[in-house]
């Protein structure tokens, strides 16, 4: 039988490899819930170690904070099909993909202003002059 553990927030923070004012703004958002010990101290669960874990993976993989809520809120509701995630993950993936497609654009543009700049006089025709 696996122990039950208790973290105080700067040890659930160092776990995960987040600094202790995110959990709060994450327990302030209500992503995560603490308990209060005896002497007012926030105590998280090894359960809020794996939300918070989830969290932190969710938001390195392009998730919101909105998004992140929407899918607590299908794990809260027991909803773990494959079916809820994948709507979810395909409309990210698309989202990803329109800024992928933005930021080469800007590359390109970038690229073309280069090309701009004469060897001879070194100056830079994209940069206007005032």
């Amino acid at each position: 039988m696996q122990e039950n553990r208790n973290f105080l927030i700067g040890q659930l923070a160092e776990k995960v490899g987040v600094s202790t004012d995110t959990v709060r703004y994450y327990e302030k958002e209500g992503l995560i819930r603490s308990h209060r010990h005896t002497n007012n101290y926030r105590i998280y669960s090894e359960s809020d170690l794996k939300k918070l874990g989830f969290i932190s993976d969710a938001q390195g993989s392009g998730f919101t904070l909105r998004e992140i809520k929407e899918l607590l809120s299908l794990i809260d509701e027991g909803r773990r099909d494959c079916s809820d995630y994948e709507s979810v993950a395909k409309q990210k993936i698309n989202e990803i993909d329109s800024k992928i497609r933005v930021l080469e654009e800007y590359k390109n543009s970038l690229k073309s202003s280069l090309e701009c700049c004469s060897p001879e006089t070194k100056e830079c025709k994209s940069l206007p002059s005032f």
